[in-house]
């Protein structure tokens, strides 16, 4: 698996929604599937970034809007990151924002806040 081969050995995946309490992890593997994302998967990250996108039924035709929830959405200097919020473990956030005068993207996990994005911006001011 991915998880595996990228050294995430502290991450277990229960499901794919991302819903269940039993998908665990710690700030070390998800900086580690974030910078594989960077380095392989940047579509990924170009999803994250919009603030908004329709999809649409590929049967019925309907069109639906979609909203990203994501604070940092289309602010110039997030390069994209995953949300994420449940009752027992709080506010998660996963943040890429531009790179630093070193040319090195700065990575911001967020792990158990009452605010995950009040969190990441605290951070940030500080860089």
């Amino acid at each position: 698996l991915l998880a595996e081969k990228i050294g995430m050995t502290n991450t277990s995946f229960y499901d794919s929604t991302g819903l269940s309490i039993q998908n665990l992890s710690t700030i070390e593997d998800l900086y580690l599937l974030g910078k594989y994302v960077w380095k392989n998967e940047k579509e990924i990250l170009s999803i994250t970034r919009l603030k908004s996108g329709t999809i649409q039924e590929v049967r019925t035709g309907e069109v639906r809007n979609l909203f990203n929830i994501n604070a940092f959405a289309g602010s110039p200097d997030f390069l994209g990151g995953k949300t994420g919020q449940l009752p027992q473990s709080g506010g998660n956030l996963l943040s890429i924002f531009s790179a630093t005068a070193d040319d090195i993207p700065v990575v911001i996990i967020v792990l158990g806040a009452g605010d995950r994005f009040l969190e990441t911006r605290n951070v940030l001011e500080k860089l």
